[in-house]
């Protein structure tokens, strides 16, 4: 099985940035770490699309967290691709969330 392609909402694009300039105010290093572990954790669930758990409100979109960060990725499994909807904060209630 091949690897499905990846579709960033703006959402996602937005919560990204905004994740990069914070983590810039702190660390140019933390914010390459997170990138890293962004870019290894966007590859698992590319291999394995269903290992994220189910969202508290809605079931077809999936939260992954992003390995040694306070964020995961939320997601949608579709036929043929993952759609990303946020970077979300862990620290955040799931319900305060606007998909």
């Amino acid at each position: 099985m091949s690897k499905l392609s990846v579709v960033y909402l703006e959402s996602a694009r937005d919560d990204l940035v905004w994740i990069s300039e914070d983590l810039k105010k702190f660390s140019a290093e933390g914010r390459q770490v997170f990138a890293k572990m962004y870019q290894s954790t966007v590859e698992l669930i590319r291999e394995s699309p269903k290992v994220g758990r189910a969202h508290p409100d809605f079931k077809s979109v999936r939260l992954f967290p992003i390995i040694k960060s306070n964020y995961s990725i939320v997601y949608q499994v579709k036929t043929d691709q993952i759609i990303i909807f946020h970077v979300w904060d862990q620290r955040r209630k799931p319900n305060a969330m606007r998909l």
